[in-house]
């Protein structure tokens, strides 16, 4: 597993056939490349936000879900190159009646207002980890923050950290409210 900047100059001297999870800005560049193809299809990759429900509480969570307007991030920031689903997985947005029986929290900046008052969170910064090596988390993630920002008035600091500090941010510490993942 290779850096995706690795890849991306790779494809464009012809030293390397096939590549998958292009960062979003390098699409349009590689298109030039003579005899290369580009496919945008969708995967079977799941781009996540997660909550610690030991620092957040389900009224707050709710709060982030509706202030988040998530095909705009897609269309503005990845370039249209994703789908958004309700579910995991994302099959299941197949199965009849099922989007009747969820609330996929649509954005609602109003709803988001009002889920925040309900909530315990009162003032305090909320901490968004991410990957410092993942192109689509370290575009999006800004997104998100001035997404939050804008809809409830929440500072919102990133951490971004290279996987094995990453990993133990998330597994072995509270120090986090939320954390984007693929998988």
């Amino acid at each position: 597993i290779q850096e995706s900047n690795v890849s991306v100059a790779q494809l464009a001297a012809g030293e390397l056939d096939l590549t998958i999870r292009v960062p979003p800005g390098e699409g349009p560049g590689l298109a030039s490349v003579p005899g290369l193809k580009q496919l945008n299809v969708p995967g079977v990759g799941i781009f996540s936000v997660n909550f610690n429900h030991n620092t957040t509480d389900k009224a707050f969570r709710q709060a982030i879900a509706y202030s988040i307007n998530r095909q705009e991030i897609i269309d503005s920031v990845l370039g249209g190159l994703a789908t958004l689903n309700y579910t995991i997985p994302p099959g299941f947005n197949t199965v009849p009646g099922l989007l009747d029986k969820i609330n996929p929290y649509y954005y609602d900046p109003e709803k988001a207002k009002a889920a925040l008052a309900e909530s315990s969170w009162g003032d305090k910064k909320l901490r968004l980890a991410l990957l410092a090596d993942d192109p689509n988390f370290t575009v999006t993630a800004p997104a998100l923050q001035q997404a939050i920002q804008d809809a409830l008035g929440i500072e919102v600091e990133l951490t971004a950290l290279p996987s094995a500090p990453y990993n133990d941010l998330i597994q072995k510490t509270d120090d986090w409210d939320v954390f984007l993942s693929f998988g």
